[in-house]
């Protein structure tokens, strides 16, 4: 079944080549009238080769009929979702291998004619760590948050009776390193949070933005993959929270990883993309980045000009650089 003519199918094709993400259409009979090139590798089939096919042959068989009842809800609400909720849900290969995905559902209406786009993503290399990481007993669960992740706190957790480099070099005394280095990697990240010449200083002597400098530091002495801040602007005054924001972002456009937690409006602002939870739900999820931001509003007027109008969820890794590209 043709949904497009061809000055709207050309558009299709570009935006959808553009994404990421897998992209499979269907009708309400459960037909794949288009999918991109993303989908198409994913499932291991050649261009073009899925129109006209069932939806069941990218579903493992023992899904089947709890997908056709799922599929059959929700063309009766008709309305955006994700799929899985608190649940496992499979794709199936064209060589019969099956592999986990995520998948957000987006209906659409085209001259009378309800369809549906869902946007695939493979998620089996994040399933598999998740799986090494659940694995592991207690004392390498330490170890691997000690080489793998860093964390910033909103009250600081200084050790009191420890001055700031003492402080910054602790995580690296449990990961066996020598005096001598942990006090050079010490001095490296105090010096370059700006703090070099408060060393020698206790907790007691510094501001409360220099002290979540210094524990900016501590976390950073490790060189974690991510960095985790808790509130890290929530003891701090207005100014000093945006000198404390200022610098993470430098961060992060230096390459570091950031996933912050806030209540503060302002401070979310200041990042490049936020995630909002409400009872441990995302209920909202935006690109923040001008260039990102951009591209979103610019496939959206494009769709509109093709007479229909989709959500279009990216699901990219963590921004971490301000290069940060969707596709």
């Amino acid at each position: 079944m043709r949904v497009f003519d061809d000055k709207q199918d050309n558009v299709f094709k570009l935006l959808s080549e553009a994404i990421s993400e897998g992209i499979v259409i269907v009708n309400k009979k459960q037909e794949i009238i288009a999918s991109n090139e993303a989908a198409n590798i994913m499932f291991g089939y050649e261009n073009d080769e899925l129109e006209g096919k069932s939806l069941n042959v990218l579903i493992p068989k023992n899904y089947h009929k709890n997908h056709r009842d799922h599929f059959s809800g929700f063309m009766n609400h008709f309305e955006t979702r994700q799929m899985g909720h608190g649940r496992e849900i499979f794709g199936l290969r064209k060589d019969g291998t099956k592999f986990p995905v995520e998948a957000g559902l987006n209906p659409f209406d085209v001259y009378g004619e309800k369809f549906v786009m869902a946007l695939v993503s493979d998620i089996t290399i994040r399933k598999n760590h998740e799986n090494q990481i659940k694995d592991l007993n207690e004392k390498k669960a330490a170890n691997y948050r000690n080489q793998f992740l860093g964390f910033v706190f909103q009250s600081f957790n200084l050790i009191n009776y420890k001055n700031a480099m003492e402080n910054v070099a602790l995580p690296l005394y449990y990961q066996g390193l020598k005096r001598k280095e942990r006090q050079e990697k010490a001095m490296f990240h105090l010096e370059k949070v700006g703090l070099a010449e408060w060393a020698k200083h206790l907790p007691s002597e510094l501001s409360g933005g220099q002290k979540q400098r210094v524990a900016i530091a501590r976390a950073l002495a490790s060189e974690p993959k991510l960095l985790l801040a808790d509130e890290p602007t929530g003891a701090l005054d207005t100014a000093t929270s945006h000198d404390i924001m200022q610098f993470l972002q430098q961060l992060n456009d230096e390459g570091k990883t950031i996933l912050l937690v806030t209540h503060e409006e302002d401070i979310a602002k200041m990042c490049k993309r936020i995630v909002r939870l409400r009872d441990g739900v995302i209920i909202e999820d935006n690109i923040i980045s001008n260039k990102v931001s951009f591209l979103v509003i610019s496939i959206r007027s494009l769709f509109l000009f093709i007479h229909f109008s989709f959500v279009i969820i990216f699901n990219p890794e963590v921004c971490s650089n301000s290069n940060y590209n969707p596709t």
